[in-house]
């Protein structure tokens, strides 16, 4: 808005006329026409043309004069203010050596049209690193947050320190003996916990499952005979092979049900299987008959059989196979047989001295299993344990043994499998009956009738005694830890379950390579709408705003892992915490090992949240290797001219206007005095003198001061104004005159700056000049806060209000002048005092170029320039909070009834955008500035614009929806903090 000017005289030229044409009669009465036509009416009206043109002369000498007031008390017009921007750089593939990008690289949009570039340069060199980001990740107690494909795909959005899926710790047991769960058995683990342990048992602090195929699924513990130590499972049909950890088997897995408070109390000495086949029991895999001269039978097993043949003689044999069971090592095997009902066949019936020798095969040869009788063997015989109650299959009974160590997969009736063999050594079951001629008759004789076994049933079953677990891992944080020697070595106990990798929240983030031991600076961009808060200031002298951000802000430790621990990373961190977007630089570690952290190898770094807290945990959007900021301008180098030794020298740049912050040099033939020099170097830095080249003197860098008031007789001052780009020197008492020599003056300055530089995304990827190695360049977010020279309108305003603060934050209004002040990107500044007497300074940006649709969020960027302007022109003793509007969302919903002809699309549109107009927080509201802070948002506001549509006729129903309590209501109230966030606009035409 414009101050307004006062007028000394705003007559105009028809009221010079006229008040000329009524003063005829008074000084000229004897002039009786005063019409138009007459010529003395004629020179009148050419006379008040030219007082007119003295009254608009006349009335412009206030503003003038006011300008010349504002131009004694040094107010200047401000320079543009360039915008910046991060660049990424990316190296070549295999490129060798050191890639140094150096500072005043020029990157440039593309040429479009007939608009010139923008180019902007960087700020410091960077040092291309040949690693990348492979992993990222949160954790806080027992969850965990991937944000790894997040942040691959550029449009990360992650909020930091908070888990979303529960890290889940599990033991691993896998053995083949598992398959058992297919069948009808019983398995039970048995676990030894280490001697002395006071801690909760495994099986009472686990949930098992077992794998189907395609997913975990649970098991049912038989609780009934399952203890402290044991557990016990009856049959999970369907459990199939897995591979967990490169080791394929069959394996179940128990999940820690809660966490342990003390992980470390549970550990464990051994875990024991043991299996037991219940039930019917399996059928051999293959079964044949051997009846002699290599005459292999198949056994048709669903019917009964004759395990000998019809006729059973010396060698016959029964050939059992089963690949699962008689290759499962260290099982107790039971071959259960039944016998034909007698109603059907009769009961089998050997010779005493039947042997039935029970074998199997070596590799070698038939060794004997045990050897059995119609007696059957009652005591366990011989090294297997060999049992048998069904007397030589001369009743229903089982055949018991251990299973051979050294049998081994053998070929039988062309069938390769793992065989026993039942053989019979001696004796028969009887003899064939025969015809004898006694005397003139053939008599049929049967004096041992033909008894041979016929089997209605013949299944194997097994036990395997408790024996340690194949394998055995844990799994925690997201990785595997085999404990399987440890189960095997004597007085080695392993703990399966390791406490939360972090007790207070962390943020990890895992590279492919190694840091080389120098500078450092990865670049962290945090989403600034979604951050929330501002600067707090306050409880330090005016001046000390970093002290406070590093101080007040949450305390983030930074670690890298050296191979044994989290060792301190000792950053300088300009994300203060994940507070704002900024660059974290340290000395890449000379310790730094690669490590498996969340299922990943990797090269670690970790960031722990170690105090404080966040109203809304930081978003993170992006982290950058081979980043660099970078600013819009072009550096010019530029000799002003020779110093001539007289007093109040000025000096003309070649270009203007320039951006803020030039470096003027002058060369000094005699070196500056001690004390001279501690102020030197106190007001520009080590690096403000320089020996000259041809051995002049020194160059000397000059100190930039608003005006000589303040400036000492050997004081190195001078003044520049960006505008004109004009270099005064003083005149020896207030600033020092510049020694006399040639081409003694040069100034390095930038040109640029202005909304133009307010480029988008990845726009900027023009090198200017190539760099061997660097594939290419971009800007992966926009470049933010460039602004056009102030105005002069603008001056006038800043030097009012500048009269009446004097540069000192007092009063509310002060507070709102000086963020004004501080930055022209600052379109609306709203200070709100608490209750408890702290303020809020409230910033609403301008619109970036060619965003019309302005959002009411000030940049980190902004904020930070504000807070450091007011930081030092605040009382000590005042807390200031800078930050931006609270929005309260609201929606609305029209009924509109049109005129006749009115096109509907037409007017519906021009509905939305004139209510979206009357609520934009820079252009709306009753004035056109902006809807007022505090202001409700009622029906009233609504109705003029909307009927002031053309097409409307009426409005026939209007609601207000509070989006923020999904409530209607007749107006919505607003806090003096706050402003309206427009959601939408639907429009329903009545018809």
């Amino acid at each position: 808005m414009a101050l307004p000017v006062p007028n000394l005289d705003d007559r105009s030229w028809k009221q010079i006329v006229d008040e000329a044409v009524r003063l005829i009669p008074r000084y000229c009465p004897e002039w009786t026409n005063h019409n138009a036509s007459d010529p003395g009416v004629t020179l009148l009206e050419l006379y008040a043309w030219m007082t007119e043109m003295v009254i608009y002369r006349l009335n412009k000498v206030p503003e003038k004069n006011f300008l010349a007031f504002l131009d004694l008390i040094g107010v200047r017009l401000k320079p543009p203010e360039p915008a910046k921007v991060v660049l990424e750089f990316t190296p070549s593939e295999g490129a060798e050596g050191e890639l140094v990008v150096h500072k005043g690289t020029q990157v440039a949009t593309l040429q479009s049209g007939g608009a010139d570039p923008v180019t902007f340069e960087t700020l410091r060199d960077i040092t291309l690193l040949p690693l990348h980001v492979v992993r990222a990740a949160s954790s806080h107690r027992a969850t965990v947050a991937d944000h790894t494909e997040a942040l691959a795909s550029g449009e990360a959005h992650e909020p930091l320190f908070t888990g979303v899926q529960e890290v889940e710790r599990f033991l691993y047991l896998g053995d083949d003996r598992l398959n058992a769960f297919n069948e009808e058995a019983a398995v039970d683990l048995f676990f030894d916990a280490m001697p002395g342990s006071s801690g909760p048992r495994v099986p009472t602090i686990t949930e098992w499952q077992y794998f189907d195929g395609k997913r975990w699924r649970d098991m049912t513990v038989n609780r009934a005979e399952s203890d402290s130590r044991r557990l016990a499972f009856g049959s999970h049909p369907g459990i199939e092979k897995q591979i967990v950890n490169n080791v394929e088997t069959y394996w179940i897995r128990g999940k820690l049900a809660e966490p342990l408070k003390d992980p470390a109390s549970v550990q464990l000495d051994s875990v024991s299987l043991r299996v037991e086949i219940l039930g019917e029991g399996m059928a051999p895999e293959n079964a044949f008959v051997n009846i002699g001269n290599y005459i292999f039978l198949p056994v048709d097993q669903g019917k009964s059989f004759h395990p000998f043949g019809e006729e059973p003689k010396f060698d016959c044999a029964l050939y059992l196979g089963h690949k699962e069971l008689f290759s499962a090592p260290e099982a107790r095997i039971r071959l259960e047989a039944q016998l034909v009902e007698p109603s059907v066949v009769p009961t089998p019936e050997g010779s005493p001295d039947l042997a039935l020798n029970f074998e199997y095969w070596n590799g070698r040869k038939w060794a004997e299993l045990g050897r059995t009788s119609p007696m059957g063997v009652s005591g366990v015989q011989g090294q297997f344990n060999f049992l048998d109650s069904s007397g030589a299959f001369t009743r229903s009974g089982a055949i018991s043994f251990d299973r051979p160590t050294d049998l081994v997969e053998a070929e039988v009736g062309g069938q390769k499998n793992f065989w026993i063999r039942a053989r019979i050594n001696a004796g028969n079951y009887g003899a064939p009956g025969s015809y004898e001629l006694i005397g003139q008759n053939w008599v049929f004789k049967e004096d041992r009738p033909l008894r041979p076994p016929c089997l209605k049933s013949l299944v194997f079953k097994y036990v395997r005694e408790p024996k340690p677990i194949a394998h055995c891992m844990s799994f925690n944080d997201f990785q595997y830890r085999d404990h399987t020697d440890d189960l095997n070595t004597p007085y080695v106990f392993f703990q399966p379950f390791l406490p939360d990798l972090d007790e207070t929240p962390a943020f990890y983030l895992g590279f492919d390579a190694r840091f080389p031991q120098q500078a450092i600076h990865l670049y962290f961009e945090l989403d600034d709408v979604a951050a929330g808060g501002g600067e707090q200031l306050g409880g330090s002298a005016p001046g000390a705003l970093e002290e406070d951000l590093v101080q007040k802000g949450p305390r983030v430790v930074w670690e890298h892992w050296d191979g044994g621990r989290w060792a301190d990373l000792l950053p300088q961190d300009r994300t203060y915490g994940f507070t704002r977007s900024g660059y974290l630089t340290f000395n890449g570690p000379r310790n730094f090992e690669k490590r498996s952290v969340f299922d990943s190898e990797a090269w670690w770094l970790r960031a722990r949240l170690e105090t404080g807290s966040y109203d809304l945990p930081p978003v993170l959007r992006a982290v950058l290797v081979n980043a660099v900021d970078a600013i819009n301008g072009v550096t010019v180098e530029e000799v002003l001219g020779s110093s001539d030794g007289s007093i109040d020298q000025s000096f003309t740049l070649a270009n203007a206007p320039i951006l803020a912050g030039p470096e003027l040099w002058v060369l000094e033939p005699d070196a500056p005095t001690s004390a001279d020099r501690g102020i030197i170097l106190r007001e520009e830095g080590p690096e403000a003198i320089e020996p000259d080249a041809d051995g002049a003197g020194s160059w000397v860098r000059w100190h930039e001061v608003e005006s000589f008031f303040d400036s000492q007789a050997s004081a190195r001052h001078y003044l520049c104004d960006p505008i004109k780009g004009e270099v005064t020197f003083g005149d020896g008492r207030k600033g020092w005159v510049p020694p006399v020599a040639r081409d003694s003056i040069k100034c390095e300055y930038r040109l640029g700056g202005g909304v133009a530089g307010n480029v988008g995304a990845n726009t900027l990827t023009v090198l200017k000049q190539s760099i061997a190695f660097v594939q290419n360049v971009t800007n992966p977010f926009a470049a933010q806060g460039g602004a056009d020279p102030e105005s002069i309108e603008e001056a006038k305003r800043r030097g009012t209000f500048a009269i009446k603060n004097r540069d000192r934050a007092i009063t509310t209004e002060d507070y709102e002048s000086l963020a004004l002040a501080a930055s022209r990107r600052v379109a609306r500044a709203k200070c709100v005092q608490a209750s408890d007497g702290s303020i809020s300074l409230l910033l609403v940006p301008k619109a970036e170029r060619g965003n019309g649709d302005a959002r009411a969020v000030p940049s980190r960027d902004l904020i930070d320039r504000v807070a450091a302007y007011i930081d030092k022109r605040r009382l000590i003793t005042a807390r200031v909070n800078v930050g931006k509007p609270k929005l309260m969302p609201v929606s609305l919903e029209l009924t509109i009834s049109l005129k006749a002809g009115a096109t509907a699309d037409r007017v519906k549109a021009d509905v939305k955008e004139k209510v979206k107009t009357l609520l934009n927080p820079l252009h709306g509201g009753p004035k056109g500035e902006g809807w007022p802070f505090g202001r409700a948002v009622g029906k009233a506001d609504l109705y003029p614009v909307v009927e002031g549509v053309d097409g409307v006729d009426r409005i026939a129903d209007l609601i207000i929806i509070d989006e923020s309590r999904r409530l209607r209501v007749e107006m919505l109230k607003l806090a003096e903090d706050e402003l309206p966030q427009l959601i939408g606009v639907e429009i329903y035409d009545r018809g």
